[in-house]
């Protein structure tokens, strides 16, 4: 018997099949800091470096799924996490990898 796990895009079309040997890539969650590709300066994330990366992301065909790559240092701590979460919604069709802290900070 073949177990097999499959994750949808959000246009509902099957985009990662989980069985067997096979690997799958997307980028890391969470960094306190980035290097700014304009200036090369390392410095805090704001919310448009996300926006920016979870588009690029979108575009890019080898990568098979996104999590929120940074925390934005200009959104308030306690809803850093729902921000994330809105701006991978808005920004990509892929599957998203999301990590929480608890159920209470995506709570409305």
């Amino acid at each position: 018997m073949t177990r097999e796990i499959v994750l949808f895009n959000r246009e509902g079309e099957p985009a990662i099949k989980l069985s067997g040997r096979c690997a799958y890539y997307g980028n890391g969650s969470d960094l306190l800091y980035i290097i700014d590709h304009r200036t090369g300066e390392r410095r805090l994330p704001l919310l448009q470096d996300l926006r920016e990366m979870i588009t690029l992301l979108d575009s890019l065909p080898y990568f098979d799924f996104v999590m929120s790559g940074f925390i934005p240092s200009d959104v308030p701590s306690d809803k850093v996490q729902k921000v994330q979460m809105l701006t991978m919604l808005e920004n990509t069709n892929k599957p998203i990898i999301y990590v929480t802290t608890s159920r209470k900070k995506l709570s409305p």
